[in-house]
């Protein structure tokens, strides 16, 4: 099985709710920038700290959860679509679920990149020791190091944005938050299907490539600014098709 690039972009229309499915999504992307600016717009009418207070607490929260589905969602598509479910775009019904969907990710997402996280903090940690010490011998090994850091941080960055979709289908086969850092499911994916996984890789980047002139060309009329949120939820539908793909040639 090959990965079918135009396949990406049509496979929502199998759904007979697709339309409505895909119109729900790209408006709670628009609700979920709307709620954030929210206390932002209200801040110079206001002068009860509370009710401020509470107002920012409420937006945050609602904000959080409808972007936690959001996240959720393209990685419920990979599951249905692997395991070959009728529906394979979610019902918007079943909110929480997916919201849940979208902690499970991004808790998972967070193990993937913690050897990132942790390099990245140690280049941070030599820097300010650097500084602290001022123009010593022992400052200028400590920026020498720091600077092989941070050579390895981009090293290892880079390793780590290559590996992401193949980490990102090893997970939404089965949903589960360890399946991010399960580099042995990952290497069973990869295992003699280098080429497509190299496909995958450049069709990942020219579905990028595509909605970004998309989306600068509809920047150029207001219309065009309103529908971007949709633009952006459908692009994510299309790289979740192409990595259920991936997973599917093994």
């Amino acid at each position: 099985m090959d990965i079918n690039f135009e396949q990406a972009f049509s496979f929502v229309k199998e759904d007979p709710k697709w339309g409505k499915k895909i119109a729900i999504g790209g408006a709670l992307s628009a609700v979920a920038l709307f709620v954030l600016c929210i206390p932002f717009m209200i801040l110079p009418f206001t002068s009860s700290v509370p009710l401020y207070v509470a107002l920012l607490a409420t937006c945050s929260v609602l904000a959080a959860a409808i972007m936690f589905a959001l996240i959720g969602y393209p990685f419920l598509v990979i599951n249905n679509r692997i395991h070959g479910s009728e529906e394979f775009l979610p019902c918007w019904k079943d909110f929480f679920s997916i919201v849940f969907a979208g902690v499970k990710t991004t808790v998972g997402h967070f193990l993937f990149i913690l050897p990132v996280l942790f390099f990245s903090v140690i280049v941070l940690l030599m820097f300010l020791g650097a500084f602290s010490l001022g123009t010593s011998v022992i400052s200028a090994f400590i920026v020498f190091f720091g600077f092989v850091f941070i050579f390895a941080l981009i090293g290892l960055t880079t390793l780590y944005s290559l590996l992401y979709p193949l980490m990102s289908g090893a997970f939404s086969e089965d949903m589960n938050v360890f399946s991010y850092v399960n580099y042995k499911r990952g290497w069973e994916l990869l295992a003699g299907n280098w080429l497509n996984y190299l496909i995958l890789l450049l069709l990942l980047v020219a579905v990028g490539v595509i909605f970004h002139f998309a989306a600068m060309l509809l920047v150029l009329t207001i219309a065009g600014v309103i529908l971007i949120p949709w633009l952006c939820f459908y692009a994510c539908l299309v790289c979740a098709d192409l990595v259920a793909q991936f997973v599917k040639t093994k």
